[in-house]
């Protein structure tokens, strides 16, 4: 009972730091394209 709890916590931590870091590229992404936007306005 107790390994099966230690695995179910083990695969809560993992898809919790897995869906930060996805979390953290998607916005990385965001501010990537944001930045291009605003440097093609600035250009104009």
């Amino acid at each position: 009972f107790e390994t099966l709890r230690c695995k179910i916590l083990t695969k809560a931590i993992l898809n919790y730091f897995y869906f930060g870091f996805e979390v953290m590229n998607i916005s990385a992404c965001l501010l990537r394209m944001l930045s291009s936007q605003i440097t093609l306005i600035s250009r104009r």
